[in-house]
Protein backbone atom coordinates (compact mmCIF):
# COMPACT_ATOMS: atom_id res chain seq x y z
CA UNK A 1 0.00 0.00 0.00
CA UNK A 2 1.34 3.44 -0.88
CA UNK A 3 1.76 6.30 1.57
CA UNK A 4 -1.03 8.24 -0.18
CA UNK A 5 -3.46 5.34 0.09
CA UNK A 6 -2.52 4.90 3.74
CA UNK A 7 -3.12 8.61 4.34
CA UNK A 8 -6.66 8.41 2.97
CA UNK A 9 -7.36 5.30 5.04
CA UNK A 10 -5.97 6.70 8.30
CA UNK A 11 -7.84 10.00 7.94
CA UNK A 12 -11.04 8.09 7.15
CA UNK A 13 -10.56 6.04 10.33
CA UNK A 14 -10.21 9.29 12.32
CA UNK A 15 -13.30 10.78 10.68
CA UNK A 16 -15.35 7.72 11.70
CA UNK A 17 -14.98 8.94 15.31
CA UNK A 18 -16.76 12.25 14.73
CA UNK A 19 -20.20 12.43 16.30
CA UNK A 20 -23.33 14.27 15.22
CA UNK A 21 -22.82 18.08 15.10
CA UNK A 22 -19.05 17.67 14.74
CA UNK A 23 -18.88 21.04 12.97
CA UNK A 24 -21.24 22.94 15.28
CA UNK A 25 -23.81 23.22 12.48
CA UNK A 26 -25.51 19.83 12.59
CA UNK A 27 -22.82 17.95 10.68
CA UNK A 28 -23.67 14.28 10.25
CA UNK A 29 -21.23 11.54 11.27
CA UNK A 30 -19.40 9.61 8.59
CA UNK A 31 -21.76 7.09 7.06
CA UNK A 32 -20.62 3.47 6.89
CA UNK A 33 -21.91 3.25 3.30
CA UNK A 34 -19.40 6.02 2.54
CA UNK A 35 -16.47 4.80 4.65
CA UNK A 36 -16.63 1.14 3.59
CA UNK A 37 -16.17 1.82 -0.16
CA UNK A 38 -13.25 4.16 0.64
CA UNK A 39 -11.57 1.43 2.69
CA UNK A 40 -12.16 -1.16 -0.03
CA UNK A 41 -11.05 1.06 -2.91
CA UNK A 42 -7.92 2.53 -1.32
CA UNK A 43 -7.06 -0.71 0.46
CA UNK A 44 -6.85 -2.54 -2.87
CA UNK A 45 -5.42 0.26 -5.02
CA UNK A 46 -1.80 -0.32 -6.07
CA UNK A 47 0.74 2.37 -5.32
CA UNK A 48 0.96 5.00 -8.05
CA UNK A 49 4.34 6.67 -8.49
CA UNK A 50 4.10 10.46 -8.36
CA UNK A 51 0.61 10.58 -6.88
CA UNK A 52 0.39 13.82 -4.88
CA UNK A 53 -0.63 13.73 -1.23
CA UNK A 54 -4.39 14.08 -1.00
CA UNK A 55 -6.53 16.38 1.07
CA UNK A 56 -9.30 14.42 2.76
CA UNK A 57 -12.30 16.33 4.08
CA UNK A 58 -15.65 15.34 5.52
CA UNK A 59 -18.72 17.19 4.29
CA UNK A 60 -21.57 18.15 6.65
CA UNK A 61 -23.77 15.48 5.03
CA UNK A 62 -21.42 12.66 6.16
CA UNK A 63 -19.71 12.19 2.80
CA UNK A 64 -15.98 12.41 2.04
CA UNK A 65 -14.00 14.43 -0.50
CA UNK A 66 -10.54 13.37 -1.55
CA UNK A 67 -8.77 16.01 -3.61
CA UNK A 68 -5.47 15.91 -5.43
CA UNK A 69 -3.60 18.84 -6.95
CA UNK A 70 -0.54 18.64 -9.13
CA UNK A 71 0.91 22.03 -8.14
CA UNK A 72 3.28 22.81 -10.98
CA UNK A 73 0.78 21.91 -13.65
CA UNK A 74 -2.29 23.06 -11.71
CA UNK A 75 -4.19 19.89 -12.57
CA UNK A 76 -6.84 18.95 -10.04
CA UNK A 77 -8.88 15.89 -9.28
CA UNK A 78 -11.75 15.78 -6.80
CA UNK A 79 -13.32 12.47 -5.78
CA UNK A 80 -16.48 12.63 -3.67
CA UNK A 81 -17.51 9.43 -1.93
CA UNK A 82 -21.26 9.65 -1.48
CA UNK A 83 -23.89 7.38 0.01
CA UNK A 84 -24.43 3.81 -1.14
CA UNK A 85 -21.16 3.55 -3.06
CA UNK A 86 -21.71 6.47 -5.42
CA UNK A 87 -18.44 8.19 -6.30
CA UNK A 88 -18.40 11.39 -8.32
CA UNK A 89 -15.32 12.94 -9.83
CA UNK A 90 -14.24 16.23 -11.34
CA UNK A 91 -11.06 16.34 -13.40
CA UNK A 92 -9.68 19.83 -14.14
CA UNK A 93 -6.93 20.40 -16.70
CA UNK A 94 -4.07 22.89 -16.55
CA UNK A 95 -5.89 25.52 -18.62
CA UNK A 96 -8.57 25.75 -15.88
CA UNK A 97 -11.12 25.89 -18.72
CA UNK A 98 -11.40 22.19 -19.40
CA UNK A 99 -12.99 19.74 -16.98
CA UNK A 100 -14.66 16.36 -17.03
CA UNK A 101 -17.24 15.19 -14.51
CA UNK A 102 -18.52 11.70 -13.97
CA UNK A 103 -20.12 9.22 -11.60
CA UNK A 104 -19.28 5.60 -10.86
CA UNK A 105 -20.90 3.10 -8.53
CA UNK A 106 -18.87 0.96 -6.14
CA UNK A 107 -20.36 -2.00 -4.32
CA UNK A 108 -17.89 -3.63 -1.90
CA UNK A 109 -20.12 -6.71 -1.75
CA UNK A 110 -19.80 -7.42 -5.47
CA UNK A 111 -17.04 -8.07 -7.96
CA UNK A 112 -16.14 -4.61 -9.29
CA UNK A 113 -13.89 -5.96 -12.04
CA UNK A 114 -16.47 -5.29 -14.76
CA UNK A 115 -14.83 -1.98 -15.61
CA UNK A 116 -17.28 0.34 -13.90
CA UNK A 117 -14.50 1.61 -11.61
CA UNK A 118 -11.96 1.84 -14.45
CA UNK A 119 -12.11 5.63 -14.62
CA UNK A 120 -10.87 6.02 -11.03
CA UNK A 121 -7.41 4.39 -11.30
CA UNK A 122 -7.01 6.06 -14.71
CA UNK A 123 -7.76 9.44 -13.13
CA UNK A 124 -5.23 8.81 -10.35
CA UNK A 125 -2.60 7.93 -12.95
CA UNK A 126 -3.51 11.13 -14.84
CA UNK A 127 -3.05 13.36 -11.77
CA UNK A 128 0.29 11.69 -11.00
CA UNK A 129 1.77 12.57 -14.42
CA UNK A 130 3.83 15.73 -14.64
Amino acid sequence: MSVQNGTVLSITRELRLKAYDWNGSGGLPLRSDVADPIAEFYGNLPGIFGLPSPDVLMNPDGTIEVSYSQGEMAKELLLTFKCQGVITYVQVWEDRQTSVEGTVRFDPMEDNSDGELAPLPDLLFWISEE
